[in-house]
């Protein structure tokens, strides 16, 4: 009787031991989770990073060759309306002279 006493108290201490066990392994389980949740999360907004200045340079690039094109399209603009005043600024005045003096 007495040693199924002692086997009990004996399998209790290690049901204990087992429980204590367990219970330390989960803590540490959860630490490493949550090392790990954040790891996850500073990798993660490190790549959103540099996707975001990834796209901002290539729609920089794409703004610089649209600037570039609709500059180019002011200046040829431009430079025939000079034309077409040189060309005709002549007559232009001449007609206004006519108008306003006569």
């Amino acid at each position: 009787m007495e040693d199924m006493i002692n086997r009990i108290i004996e399998m209790d201490k290690q049901a204990k031991q087992l429980k204590q066990s367990a219970q330390a392994e989960k803590i540490l389980a959860e630490k490493n989770i949550a090392k790990e949740k954040e790891q996850l999360y500073s990798k993660f907004i490190e790549q959103a990073r540099t996707r975001s200045k990834k796209n901002f340079e290539i729609e920089q690039k794409h703004a610089d060759i649209k600037l570039a094109e609709i500059m180019k399209k002011h200046q040829d603009s431009l430079s025939a309306l000079n034309t077409h005043f040189e060309t005709h600024k002549d007559k232009w005045i001449e007609t206004i002279f006519e108008l306003v003096v006569i």
